[in-house]
């Protein structure tokens, strides 16, 4: 599920730069970890899409899902 202008707070458990909140969510994915993920762009460097990978989803945190300009947040559906 797609939030626009939202994000998790206080469960990051990686950051990396992408290319695009394409490659961020192919990074969850592939983290058996990841629950969701936060993407926004470098507040210094407008090219560059920071992405942040999640332990937690909105659902079991609802506390610290928060509004931050032009960030996207990605949630899950958690299977089996």
């Amino acid at each position: 599920f797609l939030f626009l202008d939202h994000f998790l707070v206080g469960h990051v458990m990686s950051t990396a730069v992408v290319a695009d909140e394409f490659e961020c969510q192919l990074n969850c994915l592939q983290n058996n970890s990841c629950k969701s993920v936060n993407a926004y762009l470098d507040g210094n460097n407008a090219q560059r899409q920071i992405c942040e990978l999640n332990s937690k989803t909105r659902q079991m945190k609802p506390g610290d899902f928060q509004w931050k300009k032009r960030s996207t947040y990605y949630g899950f559906v958690q299977v089996g």
